[in-house]
């Protein structure tokens, strides 16, 4: 019998948002903008493979995407 208490293998936005230590809005960004790997949608909300974030978030192509334009004021 498997034990229960094992991490899910399928995270909400907070939860994916908790696990890459970063908000929730940014989540939706990199949804919107530059695709998140195993991200998909159940019912209208997003879910995501901790499997391919755990291998997207150890990349370098995970970390360009953070980073942001600054506009001048």
């Amino acid at each position: 019998m498997s034990d229960e208490s094992e991490s899910p293998s399928l995270l909400t936005v907070r939860e994916a948002a908790k696990f890459m230590h970063v908000s929730p809005e940014t989540i939706y960004r990199l949804v919107r903008t530059s695709g998140v790997p195993g991200a998909f949608k159940v019912k209208g909300s997003w879910r995501f493979s901790v499997e391919q974030l755990n291998r997207w978030t150890k990349t370098a192509k995970f970390g360009a995407t953070l980073v942001t334009k600054r506009t001048k004021v």
